[in-house]
């Protein structure tokens, strides 16, 4: 599996072939072929690993900070972006973007993605229980503060810029805290 993720965040999807991936590994065909039947089963627990490493990485590093930074300076934010450019989500985001127009990848990888929506909402309630109140502010946030961060691992060989990043950061740090302290809302759901 640790093959496989340098393959999709250093290769790409199409690039990532078995034989490739045994390369990497140090296996033989047939000892990858015995845990792994065919390339889409590697590509699912691909898919599984590369997510829960990416959340197990972010929960712990939530849960180590103080009070002040997590509430008041939103320091996860700054986590996540640092996790966004792991080979695992790299790794994530690769079979995310592939599986727009692989039919057959996207057949596997989006129930996938869909369940880890799930999970991601549940360890956030986990490690910012003050979010519990509102689940409909909840949503939006974590999906608003998610598209930013995507786009910007996405757009980050683009702008080789990293002041625009932590500029863009901060000031999505700093609409987290608007929103959670009612100072800034989103629309209805009306219009």
């Amino acid at each position: 599996l640790e093959a496989t993720l340098d393959c999709l965040a250093n290769h790409g999807y199409a690039k990532t072939t078995n034989n490739l991936i045994c390369e990497i590994a140090g296996v033989s065909r047939g000892a990858m072929l015995h845990h792994y039947p065919t390339r889409q089963d590697m590509m699912i627990a691909a898919t599984e690993y590369a997510f829960y490493k990416h959340m197990s990485a972010f929960s712990v590093a939530v849960r180590s900070l103080t009070a002040s930074d997590r509430m008041d300076r939103n320091s996860a934010i700054a986590i996540d972006w640092q996790l966004c450019q792991t080979r695992e989500f790299l790794a994530y985001l690769e079979l995310r973007v592939a599986s727009r127009t692989d039919s057959e990848l996207r057949n596997i990888f989006l129930p996938r993605a869909r369940h880890h929506d799930v999970v991601w909402k549940e360890e956030l309630l986990k490690v910012f229980p003050e979010w519990r109140n509102d689940m409909r502010k909840l949503d939006l946030m974590r999906r608003f503060i998610r598209s930013v961060l995507e786009g910007m691992t996405m757009s980050r060989d683009l702008w080789k810029d990293p002041r625009t990043e932590w500029a863009l950061l901060g000031f999505v740090a700093d609409v987290v805290l608007k929103v959670r302290n009612d100072e800034l809302s989103f629309p209805s759901d009306e219009g």
